[in-house]
Formats: structure tokens, sequence, C-alpha cells
């Protein structure tokens, strides 16, 4: 029963992040400052950072984030921008890929399990005297 729990609690872990990494890319993606053009990377300081988030990273993961972001921008700023109604199919992208990534998460927890379970039952088959 541990190694189920175990199982799962990995696979919870991993589906935080992907759903992290999935918001994420939302915000990013539907930033309107890609779309106002000029100068976009002054307005990287002020995006929004939830207080929690803040708190949880630490201010050198938010710095390491908004740098990443400078340095990703122009390659980012052109790819959205020759995508002209990118911003009203990047939500329902992201939701797809976020549904996509938690079935499989779900199955491989589903895997773990029944990986488990053979091993349980092959080792009280050989412990048998038979």
């Amino acid at each position: 029963m541990v190694w189920h729990g175990l199982a799962w609690s990995l696979v919870l872990v991993l589906w935080g992040l992907w759903s992290f990494a999935c918001w994420l890319a939302q915000l990013v993606v539907g930033w309107d400052g890609w779309r106002q053009g000029g100068d976009w990377a002054a307005h990287v300081p002020e995006i929004p950072v939830p207080e929690w988030l803040a708190s949880m990273l630490g201010l050198e993961w938010v710095q390491a984030l908004r740098s990443a972001l400078l340095e990703w921008g122009p390659q980012l700023q052109g790819w959205l921008q020759s995508w002209p109604d990118l911003g009203s199919i990047a939500s329902g992208l992201v939701t797809t890929l976020w549904v996509i990534g938690t079935v499989l998460l779900v199955l491989v927890g589903l895997a773990m399990s029944a990986f488990i379970a053979f091993l349980r039952r092959a080792g009280a088959a050989a412990k048998r005297p038979g």
C-alpha cells in the first residue's frame, strides 16, 4: 500500500509541475505586451507575478524568469505576431496540451500501480511452498 501511495504522490507532484508550466505558458503567450509592439522589453518588469508565487519561488527565480523572457522575447514576439489569431486559440491550445499531459500522467500512475501489484503477486507466489 505504501508503494502505491509513493507512486501516486510522484504522479501528483509531476501533475502539479505540469499544471504550473501550462499556466505559465498561457500567461506568457497571452500577454498583451507582445501585440503592442514598440519597446515591449521595458514592460517585462511590469508583468504581474502573484505574490504567493514570488514568495514561493524567491526573488532570484522571478528575476531569472524575467531575464529568460527578455532573452527569448524577440523570437517569441516574432512568432506570436506571425499568427494573427493566436491570442484567441492560445488558451484552447494550452488547455488541450494540459489535458493530454494530465491523461498521460494518470496512465503512468495506473501503469506504476499495475507494476507494483504484479511485483507483489510475483513475490507472494515465490514465497509459497510449492
